[in-house]
């Protein structure tokens, strides 16, 4: 029933425009993005953030690390293991697949 239900015009035209509203947001935010640096020059609230963030003691990179890895190695394949019990295999795929490329883009930068 369930199945039948994502499958109907209805729910697949809800969905759409959903995934549409997510691309275009995430757009405008990159374009703004681009625009507020366009000039190669941060403004200053942000530098002075960022300033703020990395003068913090060097102690508290130990106890970030852990959350760090957590997000690199752990949240995809999580997501992978609830998307295959959700019977949504794609998902899975996709999740995996994902957290392989950010792994493999980290190390073409370092």
């Amino acid at each position: 029933m369930a199945s039948a239900l994502m499958h109907h015009p209805a729910m697949i035209t809800r969905a759409t425009r959903t995934t549409v509203v997510a691309i275009v947001t995430g757009f405008a935010v990159l374009v703004i993005g681009m625009v507020i640096v366009r000039d190669g020059t941060v403004p200053a609230p942000e530098r002075r953030v960022f300033e703020a963030v990395n003068g913090l003691p060097q102690a508290l990179y130990s106890a970030v690390w852990p959350f760090q890895q957590l997000g690199a190695l752990v949240v995809g394949p999580v997501v992978a293991i609830v998307a295959v019990v959700m019977h949504r295999h794609r998902l899975a795929i996709a999740a995996l697949v994902v957290t392989m490329l950010k792994l493999a883009a980290e190390r073409g930068v370092k």
